[in-house]
Formats: C-alpha cells, structure tokens, sequence
C-alpha cells in the first residue's frame, strides 16, 4: 500500500505544471535605445524585481514605462526606492529613499526618457533604465 501511495504522489507531483519562470516578468532590454521621450514625471514606483515610471507628455497623453533592472538611475546615479517623496510635502522618510535626487519631484520634474520596445508576458511594453533630468 505504501507503494501505490508514492507511485500516485509522483504521478501527480510529474503532472504539476513547472513554476513560473521569474524572469517572465522581469524586462530586459540589449542594443541602443529604440527612442527617446521627454515629458513631466508623474508616477514612479519599483518593486524587487521590476518597476513602473510614468510621464506626461506636452500633449497630455500619460506613458508608462517598465523598468528594467532595478534600480533605475536618475541622471546616471542608482535609486533604490520603492516609493518616492510625494507631494504635497515632498519630504522623505528617514531611512527610506535616501538615494532619491532632493530635486525630483512627482508631478513637477520634466525629464528625458531613453526607451526601449519589449514584450512582458506576451503584451507589447516600453522599458525604461534611466531617467534624466531636464534643469
């Protein structure tokens, strides 16, 4: 009895469909730039593994860009902050976000976006590394 048990947990782990691959979700970009794009930064956020930035452009259509690697790099430096000073304050948490530039802010600072085209999980995005600002 002891050996139908394990036959048919072995079975049943085999049919078990793989555990999703992380990097499935992780953008990645190689080769130059597809574009640039410049407009007024309104979102940021970053997790473990990847990220989101937004800007508005002159237009007013909003982009949303993945980012790439975390972490994403302000004017060539790395920030490792999840969520960054908001407004009205814009006054940053002691120990957290300490790496984000005192002059960025959501919703005011204007900057310039290399992009890159990708596919995440079979949908077409745009993928972002680097953020410039524009003084």
């Amino acid at each position: 009895m002891k050996i139908a048990a394990s036959v048919v947990g072995l079975l049943l782990i085999g049919s078990m469909p793989a555990a999703a691959d992380p990097n499935q979700y992780r953008p990645h970009v190689s080769g130059p730039p597809a574009g640039v794009m410049v407009g007024m930064l309104v979102h940021y956020g970053q997790g473990t593994s990847s990220g989101s930035i937004e800007i508005r452009l002159k237009s007013g259509k909003v982009v949303n860009f993945f980012t790439a690697a975390p972490p994403i790099r302000i004017d060539g430096r790395p920030v490792a902050c999840g969520i960054p000073p908001m407004p009205p304050s814009y006054q940053r948490d002691p120990g957290v976000c300490e790496s984000w530039p005192a002059d960025v802010r959501i919703g005011v600072t204007r900057v310039r976006v290399p992009y890159w085209k990708g596919r995440l999980v079979g949908e077409r995005i745009l993928i972002a590394r680097d953020l410039n600002v524009i003084r």
